[in-house]
């Protein structure tokens, strides 16, 4: 059903076209755990990605970092669930 896709794709659209930008927001970033060694990349990467990421081991994903401001946004959130 084309309505469905078109409010499916509605967050995404910019000028009645997908904004891959837009897209990739939602889209979580994953990194290799041999990764963390390269600290400073890593940093700019995970503040840069305003979201959690996900860090891979073999493949799998084995632990979550974020930045600051994302931990607490997600802390706020599950709080209000709470309430």
């Amino acid at each position: 059903d084309s309505d469905f896709y078109d409010n499916y794709f509605e967050p995404y659209m910019l000028n009645g076209e997908i904004d891959i930008n837009k897209v990739l927001e939602y889209f979580p970033l994953f990194m290799n755990i041999k990764d963390l060694k390269n600290t400073g990349e890593v940093s700019k990467k995970v503040a840069e990605s305003k979201q959690a990421v996900h860090i891979l081991k073999n493949g799998v994903s084995e632990l979550v970092i974020m930045n600051l401001d994302v931990y607490n946004r997600y802390r706020e959130n599950a709080l209000k669930d709470l309430k």
